[in-house]
């Protein structure tokens, strides 16, 4: 799975979103640490966080289990095809400056179709949901610290993607 995210990573960072300073940690998971909760890398550990330093900073976790089944429709000879969807939880933070529209021009610019050699093929489905209450999103990603609406310079959101893929054995 971290391979597919640094693929979406890579796709997004490739598009144009503006002269921005902007940084993808990828694949990260929810720990608990001192009663605290804050998203870190995998398979790093690093802890994710907002950083003023930047204007844009995502991280992907997976929001439900991988649902895989053998595809004989791509499958050829010996190599047989599997088909696999994963729900992506994409947590995008931009500073509040970028604008309320700035969330639809980001998710207008991630790609439906990647590629990549290990693959047959990668698609982000097209039935993308934004979550654009800041302070949900910050309570279920960032509750480390404690949110105050107005104070806080970011605007957080959650865009679930449906991301089907095939590879063969």
């Amino acid at each position: 799975m971290k391979l597919i995210t640094t693929i979406i990573d890579e796709a997004i960072a490739a598009t144009d979103i503006g002269n921005i300073k902007k940084k993808f940690f990828g694949l990260s998971e929810i720990v608990t640490k001192d009663k605290q909760r804050y998203p870190v890398t995998i398979p790093e550990r690093k802890q994710v966080s907002l950083d003023n330093s930047l204007d844009l900073i995502t991280w992907q976790r997976l929001a439900s289990e991988i649902e895989e089944e053998t595809s004989e429709e791509h499958s050829y000879g010996r190599n047989e095809a599997v088909r696999a969807v994963a729900k992506i939880r994409l947590v995008v933070g931009h500073k509040v400056i970028l604008g309320e529209e700035f969330i639809d021009k980001f998710t207008r610019r991630i790609p439906f179709q990647l590629k990549h050699p290990d693959y047959k093929s990668i698609f982000v489905l097209k039935n993308r949901v934004i979550d654009a209450d800041h302070e949900s999103v910050y309570n279920t990603e960032l509750d480390a610290t404690a949110y105050s609406k107005h104070r806080l310079t970011w605007n957080l959101y959650a865009v679930n993607l449906n991301v089907e893929y095939i590879y063969c054995q």
